[in-house]
């Protein structure tokens, strides 16, 4: 294998996992099974699980939502079609108006418009915390690519070991309107990276979904908004590099990075 494709595969593996999962879109019992029990407990299906699961594991039948909760989620595979179609819809709703946060990744992200981009893609990333992401790479993140439609509602303790992230398209639409209204942070990073963009229907916005321990922090380009204007700051120096709006400052770089790139990158 020829180093650029070893490159390519690096950037683009853990993406190409989050695209077939999505793509796929199926029902997740072990992701949903407490809300599987549930549902089984408001519609009266306990017999039917007690005959896919067997009188030698069930001896005594399923009565309640506590029986059947201990048992393999993989059984609802077996119930009859019918079945499953009606449990799927009922947990996608219950969820949705109860635990928004237990809704599978694909219920919030719209299936016509994924893709997977190539990871020369310009990418942006607002936070707060861009200083350190930029010098230390993305060291949090959510590793359960089911859990990624409204992380907002998750823990820190999820987030703290790495996994995916959010960015936008650096020159897209959706990009300006948060360095204009710092709806995820007061600065960003800039990078080239492959992702997962889609439309979420939540946030109404297109994202772009990536895998952060993949990105080398040299390869990550700070951005800070300096009294309402954006700086590019050198990693060298921590001088201005160049001070404009946020459109401007995203085309500098594209158009420097090779002239500059040891300033914007450290290396």
């Amino acid at each position: 294998m020829r180093y650029s494709e070893i490159i390519n595969e690096l950037y683009s593996r853990d993406n190409s996992t989050l695209l077939k999962y999505m793509k796929e879109g199926k029902f997740d019992p072990n992701q949903l099974w407490w809300y599987v029990c549930i549902w089984a407990e408001n519609s009266d299906n306990f017999d039917a699980f007690a005959d896919v699961i067997g009188t030698e594991l069930a001896p005594d039948g399923i009565q309640s939502r506590d029986d059947l909760e201990g048992y393999d989620p993989d059984y609802f595979f077996d119930l009859p079609q019918n079945l499953q179609k009606q449990c799927e819809e009922w947990v996608y709703r219950y969820v949705r108006n109860n635990d928004p946060s237990e809704l599978p990744t694909h219920q919030y992200l719209s299936l016509s418009d994924r893709k997977l981009l190539k990871r020369t893609t310009w990418l942006v990333h607002f936070s707060d915390d861009a200083y350190y992401i930029a010098t230390e790479g993305f060291k949090k993140g959510v590793d359960d690519i089911g859990r990624l439609g409204l992380t907002s509602y998750l823990s820190k303790n999820e987030k703290e070991y790495g996994g995916y992230n959010f960015a936008f398209i650096a020159n897209s639409k959706s990009a300006k309107f948060a360095a204009m209204t710092h709806k995820y942070g007061s600065d960003a990073v800039l990078f080239q990276n492959s992702g997962v963009q889609a439309w979420h229907f939540g946030d109404e916005e297109y994202q772009v979904m990536y895998f952060g321990p993949n990105v080398n922090p040299k390869n990550i380009i700070y951005l800070k908004n300096d009294g309402g204007d954006w700086a590019v700051k050198s990693k060298r120096t921590d001088e201005n590099l160049y001070v404009g709006d946020y459109e401007k400052c995203v085309e500098w770089v594209i158009k420097n990075y090779d002239q500059y790139r040891r300033h914007l990158t450290g290396k």
